[in-house]
């Protein structure tokens, strides 16, 4: 499973906190700009995982893939 979160305002260590609390154990993050944005991707691993493509101000850009 794949949970995204949106204008998160905070940064990857607050990010990684609340992965651990869900147990997932994949994360890719885009920090904030001041205290707007932000961008969170998690996932389990069960049956998808990511690879981070390209990251922007505002955008994350990943593949899926199959486990």
């Amino acid at each position: 499973m794949v949970v995204i979160i949106t204008e998160t305002r905070l940064g990857s260590a607050e990010a990684h906190q609340l992965a651990n609390r869900l147990r997932y154990r994949q994360v890719i993050s885009q920090e904030p700009t001041g205290y707007c944005g932000g961008i969170w991707v998690f996932s389990d691993l069960r049956n998808l995982s990511m690879q981070h493509i390209f990251h922007g101000d505002n955008e994350i850009e990943i593949n899926l893939l199959r486990v």
